[in-house]
């Protein structure tokens, strides 16, 4: 991740996922359609790291992921995350995030900031916080995401 070029500069727009108690702001434009959790496949032979797959029309099925409120990835789906947001990222794939909403953020309203050093890991999927004067949401991209995510095989 490259501190020099914050995600929120890039972005016009951004998207709120909620993920239980973890909060994802990413551009908009990563987000390709909202599905229903419900439509996820459970076959199984789940991805690696993943829950199952979902098809968007006219794409092959992509995987799904499903996450704890810390951002630590399941290999079952839970139950209180009732819709699938296909993200895509800057190779063109899509992948699936299960999440209990996804609405649009005033981009005016957003205050960012680095992440501080206490909270900073290697592995974290996002790269700067951003709050609207009552939460505070993790600011990450479909790229970033994918990365932790997917094996590198995947990609």
């Amino acid at each position: 991740m490259n501190p020099t070029h914050p995600i929120h500069r890039n972005s016009a727009e951004f998207a709120f996922l909620r993920l239980g108690a973890t909060r994802l702001l990413l551009p908009r434009a990563d987000v390709r359609i909202l599905e229903l959790a419900f439509d996820v496949d459970v076959r199984p032979k789940s991805p690696a790291r993943g829950v199952g797959w979902v098809t968007v029309p006219g794409h092959p099925p992509c995987p799904v992921f499903c996450c704890t409120d810390g951002l630590e990835w399941l290999s079952v789906m839970r139950t209180d995350l009732p819709v699938c947001a296909v993200l895509t990222d800057h190779h063109g794939q899509d992948f699936g995030v299960l999440c209990s909403e996804m609405v649009m953020a005033d981009r005016n309203r957003l205050l960012f900031s680095p992440v501080p050093l206490a909270m900073r890991c290697p592995s974290q999927p996002f790269e700067q916080l951003a709050t609207d004067g009552h939460e505070v949401f993790c600011v990450t991209s479909a790229q970033h995401l994918s990365l932790a995510l997917m094996p590198k095989g995947m990609l």
